[in-house]
């Protein structure tokens, strides 16, 4: 069974831009990735240029077959083997998904609740934050709990 989660960045007018991501969206895994390889704007921008996400994994990654197994490196920092690259809806499925743009942080939970998400992530101001549908929290706190170390 998968988790859903959805990826956005604030943008300065307080709209959020975002994708949907199927698998792996507790923060152990898809908020460490993103905390760890996806920690700056540009970043998050190219992250979200590629549309909605089946997997995550620690770089873009080149196109390749959608049902192919990821390959796996043991980051010790993380606690957690992670997917050396994404894998996209569009670019390795040829399904045409693009970045939604959301008015704000309300309409991002919102709009990805309805797609099944129970983690919403969000970078802001230089750091990523999380929620589970109510207050977006620290997800740099978050993942230094005992629960996610």
């Amino acid at each position: 069974m998968s988790t859903n989660s959805a990826i956005g960045l604030l943008a300065d007018g307080g709209e959020v831009v975002a994708v949907y991501c199927h698998w792996d969206g507790y923060t152990r895994y898809n908020g460490a990735v993103l905390n760890t390889f996806y920690n700056t704007e540009e970043k998050v921008i190219e992250l979200l240029a590629q549309g909605d996400i089946s997997a995550l994994g620690s770089t873009i990654g080149e196109k390749h077959d959608f049902s192919r197994s990821s390959e796996y490196v043991n980051i010790v920092a993380l606690n957690t083997e992670v997917a050396t690259e994404c894998t996209f809806y569009n670019r390795d499925r040829g399904e045409k998904t693009a970045a939604v743009t959301l008015s704000d942080r309300h309409e991002f939970l919102d709009h990805f609740s309805y797609r099944g998400a129970e983690y919403f992530y969000l970078f802001a101001h230089g750091e990523w934050l999380v929620s589970t549908g109510g207050l977006f929290e620290s997800l740099s706190v978050i993942l230094r709990t005992p629960e996610n170390v």
